[in-house]
């Protein structure tokens, strides 16, 4: 009989010391895998190796921290306008960029560096950067130099002369033996340089005047001011300020806003304007405000102000042909 009572269960052996240690052991290395996975990814085995984190940080430490700027390309200017295209390029490529029509296109004009206020020297490296919206929503992106060939053949180079560039406090320059001890390592960039050095800088259109009409408005002589201080910056010339086209000889910018009559005169075409043969006699005038018929683009003030970002998208900034800033 029964007396209610469940038999005792069988008890479980216990591990021997050799198994807890082997137990322990497994856990161990499982858990050193997790961390050492940690690690590796997060660079701490390699902290020589050159990550983007490193590279973008470099700038810093030879331009130092600008806040609002980009740490390389610092200076420059932004675009915006149409890339018009006749239909030739299909006889070479089948993308859709080369068909007839037009597509819009964001672009930025600027100068190699760190340095937001960087002198506009003529062998300061030029960069332009342009981002095409295609119709069926692609987006093309493509950045490029002046430069003929690239001082550097390797990530690991170009971070080696980007310190080495590293201004001395005590004179404003490079260090010469950095650099030198850096050229001796890397023959490929004295060979590249003298590449880029035997080539011809080009020349650029430095305008004269700035034009604005004897009845301009508040906001039309406020945008002249402002693009006489902008071409000061970026060349050191303080232009004058006329109110006629015949004032001043030479390149011109033309300020008012898109129905100013002066402006119309200046963006109108001219008889036989179509005939390469004749001269083009707007080559030599920019126009802050208006468009052309096929407009080349428009561009705004590079600057923080929210009033002045308004005052140049009241105007429209058109660019008839840009002069070298």
């Amino acid at each position: 009989m029964s007396n209610g009572l469940k038999p005792a269960e069988a008890e479980q052996p216990r591990l021997g010391k050799a198994s807890t240690l082997t137990r322990f052991a497994l856990i161990g290395v499982a858990l050193a895998a997790v961390v050492a996975t940690f690690a590796y990814f997060g660079g701490w085995f390699t902290p020589n190796d050159l990550t983007p984190a490193r590279f973008t940080d470099a700038f810093e430490h030879v331009d130092g921290a600008h806040s609002g700027f980009r740490r390389n390309h610092a200076k420059g200017v932004g675009v915006s306008g149409f890339f018009e295209s006749n239909g030739n390029g299909v006889r070479l490529s089948k993308a859709l960029v080369f068909q007839p029509g037009r597509v819009s296109v964001i672009g930025r004009f600027s100068l190699s560096g760190g340095q937001p206020y960087v002198a506009d020297t003529p062998n300061t490296v030029r960069g332009l950067a342009l981002h095409f919206s295609l119709s069926d929503g692609e987006l093309w992106r493509t950045a490029m130099i002046n430069l003929p060939v690239f001082p550097v053949s390797t990530p690991e180079a170009f971070y080696e002369r980007l310190v080495a560039s590293k201004p001395d406090p005590s004179t404003g320059k490079p260090d010469p033996a950095k650099m030198k001890a850096f050229l001796a390592r890397h023959p490929e960039t004295v060979q590249a340089l003298t590449v880029i050095k035997s080539q011809a800088v080009s020349s650029g259109i430095v305008p004269a005047a700035v034009v604005c009409a004897g009845d301009a408005s508040f906001a039309e002589r406020l945008a002249a001011g402002e693009i006489r201080r902008y071409v000061y910056l970026r060349t050191g010339r303080l232009l004058p300020v006329v109110d006629r086209l015949e004032t001043a000889s030479g390149g011109l910018i033309v300020v008012g806003s898109k129905s100013n009559k002066l402006v119309r005169t200046v963006l109108e075409p001219r008889p036989g304007a179509n005939d390469r043969s004749a001269p083009d006699r707007r080559d030599d005038r920019r126009s802050a405000g208006g468009h052309r018929r096929a407009s080349e683009g428009q561009a705004a003030f590079h600057t923080r102000c929210p009033f002045r970002k308004s005052l140049a998208s009241f105007l429209g900034v058109s660019l008839i042909r840009p002069w070298r800033i």
